[in-house]
């Protein structure tokens, strides 16, 4: 994680000062960056270094390799990742629900969830949950639609809002957090970077 917003900052700095000497040789850096994470199997850095080697310059030759071999590891990274999420999961509410959002959230979700391979369907209650009738689904739909930032764990709601998922290394704690919103015509996105307002869950049985 260190390594993504070290990433983000010289991104940043090279925007400034073009596509120049400097440039190229951050390009070559992170591309043999993201070669050494890859021998090391160490696949989520791997995908970042890939993302800010072509972010460099995406239209010379290695910028375009540096992205074929992000795009293949962002679809690894996402199998791995419904594979981690599948399983029920229950709201922790922290005190009592004071903000509109977060009671649009609970009456709107409920507070039990359940992942599986290519949905997610969402529980009023647990005894809901125990007779699999859920108050609604949501089919799991990445977005690709880049932003300064890489992502692989986004995923689009019906209402278009984004939401980046993610589990902690015990694979019992996920957080949801708010990452901006789809455009009415799908071509474009907004981007929520920083402190976004997200929901934590915990793996039941």
């Amino acid at each position: 994680m260190k390594r993504a917003i070290l990433i983000l900052i010289i991104l940043f700095s090279l925007n400034a000062i073009g596509q120049d000497k400097k440039a190229t040789e951050s390009q070559n850096h992170w591309f043999l960056e993201a070669e050494k994470d890859v021998d090391s199997f160490n696949i989520r850095e791997a995908f970042y270094a890939y993302q800010f080697s072509y972010k460099m310059l995406p239209n010379n030759e290695l910028g375009k390799k540096a992205k074929t071999l992000s795009d293949s590891l962002r679809r690894i990274l996402r199998k791995e990742l419904i594979k981690d999420l599948t399983g029920n999961w229950k709201l922790k509410i922290y005190g009592r629900i004071k903000s509109e959002s977060d009671r649009n959230h609970y009456e709107r979700l409920g507070k039990f969830l359940k992942i599986r391979n290519d949905s997610i369907f969402y529980y009023k209650n647990r005894v809901r949950l125990i007779l699999n009738k859920p108050k609604s689904i949501q089919k799991i739909e990445f977005c690709d639609l880049e932003t300064t930032f890489p992502h692989y764990a986004d995923i689009t709601h019906e209402n278009n809002k984004i939401w980046s998922y993610h589990i902690d290394s015990t694979m019992k704690r996920l957080i949801i957090e708010e990452n901006g919103e789809l455009s009415k015509d799908g071509k474009s996105r907004s981007w929520v970077g920083s402190h976004p307002s997200g929901y934590t869950y915990y793996r039941i049985k």
